[in-house]
């Protein structure tokens, strides 16, 4: 009779042998555990290959939008210097406008998290500052400054009967006092 059963249902010991030596459930639990982390494992590094993407698309935004407002300096200046305020009211709003995108571009809480990296913290916090720093004076002391030329024009400072009228100069000096004091303040925050 013990030749027509099979030899694991012969004996008391046989089962846990045969189980062992084939490999049943106690091989698949790793395999299982192997898997699952694998795919934990896996999911960490596409996040993190995501999250590193976000950043770099985000850099790259930041850094074009600096690039854009870079010529609008030189020309806000000439609009300035040649009395055209409203060229260069236009060209403040639009430089504002660049700035205030590559602000936006290099915020959040990711950002702040990298600026505490050990290695690439400094610089994240550099650029970040050198971005608010920029996008502080084109939003708050640019419009002051356009505004101090139109009041300044070379219309009314043109000498009258010998005199130069100061009454403009008196106009604008809280306006010029403050925009001074911004630019020695973003100088400091630059200061290494």
């Amino acid at each position: 009779m013990t030749d027509t059963f099979p030899s694991w249902l012969e004996g008391d010991d046989e089962p846990a042998t045969r189980h062992r030596e084939t490999g049943g459930r106690r091989r698949r639990r790793p395999r299982r555990g192997r898997t699952l982390l694998a795919l934990v494992i896996t999911a960490v590094l596409l996040g993190l290959l995501g999250l590193v993407a976000v950043f770099a698309l985000q850099a790259m935004a930041a850094q074009r939008e600096l690039r854009a407002a870079m010529p609008l300096v030189r020309e806000l200046r000439d609009a300035a210097l040649t009395g055209q305020s409203g060229t260069a009211a236009t060209l403040a709003a639009e430089l504002s406008e660049h700035t205030g995108n590559a602000r936006e571009a290099l915020s959040g809480p990711h950002w702040s998290l990298a600026a505490a990296l050990p290695w690439v913290g400094p610089n994240v916090e550099a650029a970040r500052t050198a971005t608010e720093v920029v996008d502080d004076l084109s939003t708050d002391v640019l419009p002051d400054l356009v505004a101090a030329t139109d009041v300044i024009s070379p219309e009314r400072l043109a000498p009258r009967d010998g005199r130069i009228d100061l009454a403009p100069f008196t106009e604008v000096a809280p306006q010029v006092t403050a925009a001074a004091a911004a630019v020695t303040d973003a100088q400091e925050r630059l200061a290494p």
